[in-house]
């Protein structure tokens, strides 16, 4: 393993996951996170299965907690961030994915309490189902309701609940307006027990109140449009911070209507980042239907916004009812259907369509929406080095097992989502994902078709033989997947999913608070990988760089163009996501997708788009970025090195080139490893929110427009 790329994985860990040991005034080492994760999945299995149920898993436990800990694997992240006591009272804690449609007014609420637990959130605001959210009240009737004194609890409940009692008010089930009393919120800096970290103070939840309450107000005597909608969501996600930074993710999926424009520029036009800065939280994707006769025209319209800001991106699905989280890997369906017996039942697309709703519900048929959750866990290819086939396939085998154990998390009766549907979706389908990472570092065997296949195989065998052994309610509907992998990639050394390593040499640079003991750790050993950020509004922020040498037979983004790089994510979603289904009668035609970012140079943009509407059978959502220069600007995440013999005399950045070379030399020659476990710390520091569920380890330069 390349030892910079440790370095990375080992100051990444400690700064965002590794918990505070208050006895040993430390933070706890690798190897003392996986102890803890794997010891409440034993207390969990006991809880929800006796004895017999670890007893039985035992070997695969133990097998499983060394794969863990020598980086073969890696389970949810939420598990390492909040594993203990904190999982084990609230289960959706331990989700990276949830989905829902924007189709109750309770819906903000409750996204706003998934996003608290640290899960993202993918919503849907098609025009079909934010049409069921009743009207806002009226101006006059406003005006005339009393205010009733509300005091907000200090738990992640009571800041959803004082949203719900906003929404409920202004949409006709309250009969006052709530006057609310934030006296009872923890100040700023405090800590929290439950989960660690510092408690971000009133402020946030005051701010996100007022402008819900704002955006209401504009709408009395009308209903939401999807914008405003997506907009509630939005505000509400804007309120969840950690370590003094907004730390929620969304996905917004929004029909496309020749009618109504106002989607596709939702993050386009009218300067938003200054009128909507919220808006941030949420990536935007239009839904397609495969076979809806103006697809390709939808699509063109699309991918004219995408080709000049980024997004909207397009997802191509065989119903308007089916949800992805925001990174666009797990396919969801969070709708209960029940037949006239009331009988759960699998689901087909004739059930499915919205258009023949009425029909079913008359047979007697019933239909209930709420939210799907999937829990995610990391095979790591780039380690297939120093394994044979076997042995790879024998860690496909343990990831499989750990992810039928995540998806056994679905307690949801003492929680915020009781009154839901939610359990019966969870575990009507038991979704895994058990996703592939360092697919571009990894050996070249691994990367072939027949292997992917037989892997799939192996996962889905697995799944097959040991859901009632992990507890699971029903065999799981979808196996295999493939993560973005921003932060879990970091943890394992290797490269993200099934992108390819960026450069064959690299500097890659990581933005954290001057005040971390870990980063002022690194700093008094390594003090030349460390220099002060230039994208800190406030001169908070260091900037820490590690010099990362690729293998040499690993795909490297430089040797290939963008319908190469198209091809290599179909070829993946084919042989190892679309195999990995196990049950492919309990959403007809639905499939996982490989999530992935295709870096688009300027001259590839049509042939892009071509590939993408022919090949849209294949692809369930693309994200599709322009390509932009590593030395263009200061401080970049990952930019390429070159040797002075691969730079071009007359190029506009041969100096800058010729720095950095040497500068990646240095790094390699001086930089000296740390043992962050002997770190002290007299207070807990630690803000283990950090990273976003469902990122993707999106860049966070905090970028002027």
């Amino acid at each position: 393993m390349d030892h910079q790329r440790l370095a990375l994985a080992n100051f990444n860990f400690s700064q965002k996951y590794a918990r505070y040991d208050a006895p040993k005034k430390r933070r706890e080492t690798w190897d003392e996170s996986i102890d803890r994760v794997m010891n409440m999945h034993r207390q969990h299995l006991n809880t929800i299965g006796g004895s017999q149920l670890v007893t039985g898993l035992s070997a695969e436990l133990d097998q499983i907690t060394q794969a863990y800990k020598n980086r073969l694997l890696l389970g949810s992240q939420r598990s390492l961030q909040f594993g203990g006591s904190a999982i084990l009272k609230k289960h959706p804690r331990s989700y990276n994915c949830t989905s829902c449609y924007v189709d109750n007014e309770r819906r903000f609420a409750q996204s706003l309490y998934l996003l608290l637990c640290g899960a993202g959130v993918g919503y849907s605001v098609q025009d079909h189902h934010i049409a069921q959210l009743p009207p806002v009240r009226d101006k006059d009737t406003l005006l005339h309701l009393p205010y009733d004194h509300y005091v907000i609890a200090d738990t992640i409940e009571g800041w959803a609940d004082a949203l719900d009692a906003l929404v409920d008010a202004y949409m006709g089930n309250r009969a006052s307006l709530p006057d609310f009393d934030f006296s009872q919120i923890r100040p700023k800096g405090s800590s929290i027990s439950s989960s660690g970290g510092k408690a971000p103070g009133a402020y946030p939840l005051r701010i996100m109140l007022q402008q819900a309450e704002q955006l209401l107000s504009e709408r009395a005597g009308g209903r939401l449009k999807p914008s405003d909608a997506s907009d509630l969501m939005c505000i509400a996600a804007d309120c969840v911070l950690a370590g003094g930074m907004r730390r929620a993710a969304l996905l917004c999926m929004f029909s496309v209507n020749t009618d109504d424009q106002e989607m596709l520029a939702y993050k386009s036009r009218d300067q938003w980042w200054n009128t909507h800065p919220y808006r941030a939280r949420a990536n935007i994707s239009a839904v397609v239907l495969r076979n809806d006769p103006q697809a390709e025209e939808h699509f063109q319209k699309i991918f004219e916004h995408t080709r000049q800001y980024g997004e909207p991106a397009t997802i191509w699905v065989d119903s308007t009812e089916i949800a992805y989280n925001p990174c666009v890997e797990i396919a969801m369906c969070p709708t209960l259907i029940t037949d006239p017996q009331g009988k759960t039942v699998d689901i087909s697309l004739d059930l499915l369509d919205p258009t023949k709703r009425a029909d079913w519900i008359q047979q007697g048929y019933r239909f209930e929406t709420a939210f799907q959750f999937c829990n995610l866990c990391e095979i790591n290819v780039g380690a297939w080095h120093s394994l044979n086939q076997e042995e790879a396939s024998q860690v496909v085998k343990l990831a499989t097992i750990l992810g039928c154990i995540q998806a056994s998390y679905t307690g949801t009766e003492d929680d915020y989502l009781k009154q839901t549907v939610t359990q019966a979706i969870l575990e009507r389908e038991s979704l895994l994902g058990v996703s592939l990472t360092g697919l571009a570092t990894g050996p070249a065997w691994a990367r072939d078709r027949d292997t992917l296949e037989s892997m799939a195989k192996v996962a889905k065998e697995t799944a097959r033989n040991y859901w009632r052994k992990c507890g699971l309610k029903s065999m799981p509907a979808r196996v295999c997947t493939v993560k973005p992998s921003g932060n879990a990639a970091v943890n394992l050394a290797c490269s993200s999913g099934v992108h390819f390593e960026h450069s064959r040499r690299f500097i890659r640079r990581v933005q954290a608070p001057k005040s971390s003991p870990i980063v002022q750790a690194y700093k008094n050993v390594n003090e030349i990988a460390v220099e002060e950020s230039v994208w800190s509004q406030h001169r908070t922020d260091d900037c820490i760089a590690f010099a990362i040498e690729a293998p040499k037979n690993a795909l490297f983004r430089e040797d290939h163009s963008a319908l190469e790089f198209l091809d290599w994510v179909k070829l993946v979603q084919e042989a190892w996501v679309t195999e990995g289904v196990l049950r492919p009668e309990s959403v007809e035609g639905l499939n996982h997708n490989v999530s992935n970012t295709c870096t688009v140079r300027d001259n590839e943009w049509d042939s892009v788009a071509q590939k993408l509407l022919e090949g849209r059978a294949a692809y369930g959502g693309v994200s599709c970025l322009s390509a932009s220069g590593d030395y263009d600007y200061p401080q970049p995440p990952f930019q390429a090195i070159y040797t002075p013999e691969e730079i071009d005399a007359d190029d506009p950045h041969r100096e800058k080139k010729l720095e950095a070379y040497h500068y990646w030399q240095d790094l390699r020659s001086h930089s000296l490893p740390i043992d962050f476990g002997h770190v002290i710390e007299d207070q807990d520091n630690t803000t283990l929110s950090q990273q976003i569920a469902c990122g993707g380890g999106a860049c966070e330069l905090s970028l002027v427009f």
